[in-house]
């Protein structure tokens, strides 16, 4: 008898919290659902990619499917401006319109910087929701995302419920950081 009384016990405690998670978790979902049902989405991305030794910095111009494709379009810097890419598979396909340039690789060799709002995207669309929560003006969400076999965690920081920066952490450490500008559904 103690045994079932226990288990029910268990049991309301663990749907309790899990319904109490519900609230904190329901914009992330509700984000996912818009932007499935739209089709996708645009935004102006700043990227900050370290390596460790150096940082680069560019701005892409991206539009992306419900399917996880994005395209982009290099606007900073002026050296690599108008080139453009798809990002396919998450992030882990980038092809560039018949060009090759080398941004190298990020954690441990399999992720690309500008590769980056493809993952971002990816976790958007897919990922799990570790955890999410809100502050006075900012609401988060902390997905995990696998990408060529390796975790990431892609953090994203919303405003009146759209992205307006994004973090991809790896072994603990942030390798890439995002601004997100101009973001509108399809």
């Amino acid at each position: 008898m103690r045994r079932i009384l226990l288990s029910v016990l268990l049991c309301f405690v663990v749907l309790s919290a899990c319904a109490g998670d519900d609230g904190h978790i329901r914009p992330a979902i509700d984000f996912r659902a818009a932007l499935v049902q739209s089709g996708g989405c645009s935004f102006t991305g700043e990227i900050s990619a370290d390596d460790g030794e150096c940082i680069q910095i560019f701005r892409l111009s991206c539009d992306a499917d419900a399917g996880g494709a994005l395209s982009f379009t290099i606007l900073e810097p002026e050296t690599l401006e108008g080139i453009s890419a798809t990002v396919t598979e998450g992030g882990e396909r980038l092809d560039y319109d018949g060009l090759s340039v080398d941004l190298g690789l990020l954690a441990d060799e399999s992720l690309a910087p500008a590769a980056a709002p493809g993952v971002i995207l990816q976790s958007w669309l897919e990922g799990y929701i570790l955890w999410a929560g809100e502050s006075e003006k900012y609401y988060e969400v902390t997905y995990e995302q696998e990408l060529n076999q390796v975790l990431l965690k892609v953090v994203t920081t919303f405003k009146n419920n759209l992205p307006i920066s994004a973090e991809v952490c790896y072994n603990n450490g942030r390798i890439l950081q995002m601004k997100i500008e101009e973001f509108q559904f399809h």
